[in-house]
Formats: structure tokens, C-alpha cells, sequence
């Protein structure tokens, strides 16, 4: 479960050297971006898991892509990516309230009344970061 990639992500945050990018999305062209995203070996995100998206996500939300120093910079690629909703007041100290979904390597996380369950998902490699005008 693209084991290989966490192990990285990890030695990356600890170094603070994690790219983060954040987007301000609607939830129609994320939908299509994560339909339409493909790991090297040709892996799409199941059709369920899009349908469970589309059914939790609101209207807009905050996309922040994470990716590598060399993935993002050389070939313009990402881990993948964590949704945060954009119209929640910050709380007084940042918790788990804001995420909504996370997809990284071999899972889907998607937010359901706090509870943060994990769908596997056969896309386990890094796929191309979302471009507005695709």
C-alpha cells in the first residue's frame, strides 16, 4: 500500500522539505481531477471512492497537494492530497475538524461525523498535480 512512498513522506516532513500547495476548489473540478489523475503504472482512483467524494465534499473546499522536492520540481507530480473545508471557522487550536478527506498513496480518508475511516484504493504511486486550465 504504497508502503515506499510513506517511508519518504515521513523522512521529508521531519527535514521540513514536504512542497504543499494549496488550491481553492470547487468540488465539480476536483471530482474531475481526481477521476482523471493516473500513477505511472496506469492506476485511476475506483469509480466508488469518487461517488463517496461527491457524496461528503461541499461546494468549495481547500485542496492542499503534497508532494516531494523532486516529484513537484522535475516532473510535476504529487503524493497526493489532503481537502480542508474553506467555510469552518478556525478553531482556537488546529484539530481534525477542518479535514475532510485525504488521499495519499494506496488510501482514500474521507471525514464521516469525526470518525476518519480508511479506504484502500489500488492507486499507490504519484500522479500529475491538478492544473485549472486541463
Amino acid at each position: 500500500m504504497g508502503k515506499d512512498w510513506y517511508d519518504r513522506l515521513t523522512v521529508f516532513a521531519q527535514c521540513q522539505l514536504l512542497v504543499l500547495r494549496t488550491i481553492l476548489i470547487q468540488k465539480e473540478d476536483y471530482l474531475k481531477h481526481v477521476g482523471t489523475v493516473k500513477s505511472r503504472q496506469g492506476d485511476t482512483l475506483e469509480a466508488d471512492l469518487i461517488a463517496k467524494l461527491d457524496s461528503k465534499l461541499p461546494d468549495v473546499m481547500w485542496m492542499v497537494e503534497d508532494s516531494a522536492p523532486e516529484l513537484f520540481s522535475c516532473s510535476r507530480r504529487k503524493l497526493g492530497e489532503i481537502i480542508l473545508s474553506a467555510t469552518t471557522p478556525l478553531p482556537a487550536q488546529i484539530d481534525l475538524s477542518l479535514l475532510l478527506s485525504a488521499r495519499l498513496p494506496g488510501i482514500v480518508i474521507l471525514s464521516d461525523g469525526g470518525q476518519f475511516p480508511i479506504n484502500t484504493t489500488r492507486l499507490e504511486g504519484h500522479t500529475e498535480l491538478y492544473t485549472r486550465c486541463a
